[in-house]
């Protein structure tokens, strides 16, 4: 039953049926039906899973999509230095993100900015591409 499903599990069983190269649309509604049923349970890391799953699926519902930015930049702060790129890479790629929204993102990325990855750093450069924000960023020096 689908109404015993938490959020991580129905990330969970998205992703693998993404991975198996199942596209099915009426599972895929209804766990995102109980998503939505039961947003309020959702924690920093299923927010972010989803979101990159959502990218990678293409699943651009604007709705669920405006609900999920929501609560990630009400705790953007409470994101790790990895979850914000994810945050930011996923949006960039449901072109779901505005140069006003990535400047946001960033401000919370900054402090720890250097501590990113190179897999990281690739993935911030090709959010920030997307939304249009080239050389003359403040950031490029880095």
């Amino acid at each position: 039953q689908m109404q015993d499903f938490d959020v991580s599990c129905c990330v969970a069983l998205l992703e693998a049926f993404r991975r198996w190269g199942v596209l099915d649309s009426e599972l895929t509604d209804m766990a995102l039906e109980r998503i939505w049923d039961i947003f309020e349970e959702m924690t920093s890391r299923d927010l972010i899973e989803l979101l990159e799953l959502m990218s990678k699926l293409g699943l651009a519902r604007p709705a669920l999509l405006r609900r999920l930015c929501e609560l990630s930049f009400g705790h953007l702060w409470q994101l790790s230095e990895s979850q914000i790129v994810c945050l930011l890479h996923s949006l960039a790629k449901l072109r779901f993100l505005t140069a006003h929204d990535a400047e946001e993102i960033l401000g919370a990325l900054m402090p720890n900015l250097g501590s990113l990855s190179d897999i990281e750093v690739a993935r911030l450069l090709f959010a920030l591409a997307m939304v249009g924000m080239d050389g003359q960023h403040h950031l490029l020096p880095v």
